[in-house]
């Protein structure tokens, strides 16, 4: 389990915030500290605004902010586009990109597929 500890922060040099594009989603670091010749990865944010964080950390509130609001504009975005995709296509994306037993419970529902969608699509949004 990772902890991310938030602190306030007034001016100083232990973090600096930068998020780059990843090409599947954007990845954010705090340059300033280095890692392997980089900077300190800390976290990786989704296309779909799932954010994920690599190790325990400390970091500042409003960074933290920074992050979730990153995350917030992505997930928009994500679900604007998704939703604008064909059912057919939508369905196949969600099948094809959750987890075997939670794909079984969504094949095996009786219920039509436009009464799925929804479900499909809330759960879906979590691990896009």
């Amino acid at each position: 389990m990772i902890t991310v500890f938030c602190h306030e922060q007034e001016q100083s040099s232990d973090f600096a915030l930068f998020v780059y594009s990843a090409g599947n989603g954007k990845t954010v670091c705090n340059k300033a500290i280095s890692e392997y010749g980089d900077y300190q990865k800390i976290a990786h944010i989704s296309p779909a605004g799932n954010v994920k964080f690599y190790n325990d950390i400390s970091i500042p509130v409003s960074e933290l902010h920074t992050i979730h609001k990153i995350a917030r504009k992505m997930k928009k975005s994500f679900v604007k586009k998704f939703e604008h995709l064909p059912t057919d296509k939508q369905y196949e994306e969600i099948l094809e990109n959750i987890p075997y037993n939670i794909y079984r419970n969504f094949i095996n529902n009786p219920l039509p597929i436009v009464e799925l969608l929804p479900e499909m699509r809330k759960y879906y949004y979590t691990v896009a």
